[in-house]
């Protein structure tokens, strides 16, 4: 086995590390050696977080580090100082159908965190949260579609500015068309300024699993989705229904990044993360299945499927690098992310003040 490209024992920076994805990546760090610095725009916001990992961990492991605007210049020059990686999970996720202030903010924001971390000398190894949405854009009951890591997104570079405000996917399309040219130019960067560190990208798509901070809100990720169908609210998983997904347990998404980030053999490349196509019906199928006492709607009716077929070899590789025999399966992965709704219900019917 090669050398790992940071030793155990390195800090890394994690940004958005109190969100969905960001806190599963600092969990996997810390069960695999690593320390932990998290970047947040509140200190409070993370502090369920750093409580929890200092019981599983220890005192030390784990730091919180408040950085209030993400895209500035210079924003993450602190937080940055002896750091042996980078993280960088953090991005717009305002669903704002402006184009313009969404890839401008992006862009901008991904390349002053390049350049703080180019010059710090300690830093060897980047990695970047992109997504899918940078790869492609799902074009249902279409086959013969294979995406591997040159393939990039160019529909929603043209429809992010395009298609009109009232299009429901609009905002889907300008956030999509903000990680192509985040992403872009951050190969860009690297081309052109040869830092002293190794970017690799990770392009998730639709994550579920377990959530382990609940003070942060499920409606700010998509994390959240099933539990608004578990309460009987289809909208979040309705709106962008036609643009079907592949999906993904954010454990294993935050394995492929902890992966990229010490694998010696890893360099400058885009590793996709991203299992079993799906739609709403099959999250109501595998949803009565675990809970069979339990009414949730019907069936959806005009729903295609995306038979695109992704290269997901490289992501799966440093999943058993890791020592697990491939991806977490979606009935899982759902399991995980709504088994304390039941417990919740649960404990409301014992109570007598509400459930099903």
């Amino acid at each position: 086995m090669e050398p790992l490209a940071i030793p155990k024992g390195s800090l890394v920076l994690v940004t958005g590390a109190n969100g969905f994805i960001g806190s599963h990546i600092s969990n996997q760090l810390l069960l695999q050696g690593f320390n932990v610095r998290g970047a947040t725009r509140s200190l409070a916001r993370i502090e369920a977080l750093r409580v929890r990992f200092e019981k599983e961990y220890g005192s030390g492991r784990f730091e919180g580090v408040e950085v209030k605007d993400f895209g500035g210049p210079g924003a993450y020059d602190q937080a940055m100082k002896g750091c042996a990686g980078v993280i960088h999970v953090a991005s717009n996720l305002s669903l704002s159908t402006d184009a313009d202030v969404v890839c401008d903010s992006v862009v901008t924001g991904d390349l002053n965190i390049l350049r703080s971390a180019a010059a710090i000398p300690t830093i060897k190894r980047f990695v970047l949260t992109s997504s899918t949405k940078a790869g492609y854009w799902p074009t249902p009951d279409v086959e013969g579609i294979r995406l591997d890591a040159t393939s990039w997104n160019e529909r929603s570079l043209k429809d992010a500015w395009m298609v009109p405000d009232s299009d429901p996917l609009k905002p889907l399309h300008v956030y999509s068309a903000s990680k192509v040219k985040g992403e872009r130019a951050m190969w860009n960067f690297m081309e052109e300024e040869k830092p002293g560190f190794v970017l690799n990208a990770v392009l998730p798509d639709l994550n579920f699993g377990e959530f382990l901070d609940h003070s942060t809100a499920r409606n700010e990720s998509t994390g959240g989705y099933l539990a608004d169908v578990y309460r009987g609210d289809l909208s979040s998983m309705m709106w962008f229904a036609p643009v079907t997904s592949h999906f993904v347990d954010v454990s294993d998404v935050a394995r492929i990044h902890v992966g990229a980030l010490f694998s010696s053999d890893v360099t400058s490349e885009r590793i996709w993360a991203a299992t079993t196509p799906f739609h709403i019906n099959e999250i109501l199928r595998i949803l009565r299945k675990l809970y069979p006492h339990k009414k949730f709607a019907e069936d959806q009716a005009g729903f295609g499927n995306d038979w695109s077929v992704i290269d997901t070899a490289r992501g799966e590789e440093l999943l058993r690098r890791q020592g697990r025999k491939g991806w977490i399966g979606i009935e899982e992965s759902v399991r995980l992310n709504t088994k304390d709704l039941e417990t919740m219900e649960g404990r409301e019917r014992e109570l007598g003040i509400g459930g099903k």
